[in-house]
């Protein structure tokens, strides 16, 4: 079975992550696995929040794993080791804020063992090729895989996405 891993915030784009992945989930028939990473939030919380992003995800006809990984860790760590550890096709995370890469973003470009979609906290395309910017950082070192992506990131509207492809094989 095909796995995608969504990694939440549980924050200003957490909507516009569930939508998304519920649309990976759709297209490619994948099992979308939620990820968190705890911080100071209360543990109950951040569990109810994901389950409420689950049942949003199936609302829409995707398919999610029973399996949460909520821990407490960096986020940029989490989402590396759940990504390897799941062999994850495809991490569907957050870009940042405006039009910049934030800091998890830039952590897990520099060192991510999947193709990404980032995707900001407007993001209401449809999940269609024509609908989010591409770029290929297969065999880029780190600081030239950021450098890449920052570019193409000027590029997309706040309401569309980035999918950075590790490989140049086609969309999941």
């Amino acid at each position: 079975m095909v796995r995608n891993l969504l990694a939440l915030d549980l924050g200003p784009t957490t909507r516009a992550l569930t939508r998304a992945a519920a649309q990976v989930s759709v297209r490619s028939g994948s099992e979308i696995v939620i990820a968190h990473a705890l911080t100071e939030r209360d543990f109950r919380s951040a569990e109810s929040e994901c389950l409420s992003a689950a049942r949003q995800i199936q609302e829409e006809g995707g398919r999610v794993s029973q399996t949460l990984i909520i821990r407490i860790s960096p986020a940029e760590h989490l989402i590396l080791t759940s990504a390897s550890e799941l062999d994850a096709t495809l991490v569907v995370m957050g870009w940042g804020r405006g039009q910049r890469l934030g800091s998890t973003a830039r952590g897990v470009l520099r060192a991510a063992p999947s193709s990404l979609l980032l995707v900001g906290e407007e993001f209401a395309s449809p999940l269609e090729p024509e609908s989010f910017e591409r770029v290929s950082i297969q065999d880029l070192p780190p600081l030239a895989r950021l450098a890449s992506a920052a570019r193409q990131l000027a590029l997309v509207p706040p309401a569309g996405g980035l999918l950075v492809e590790l490989d140049p094989a086609p969309s999941r």
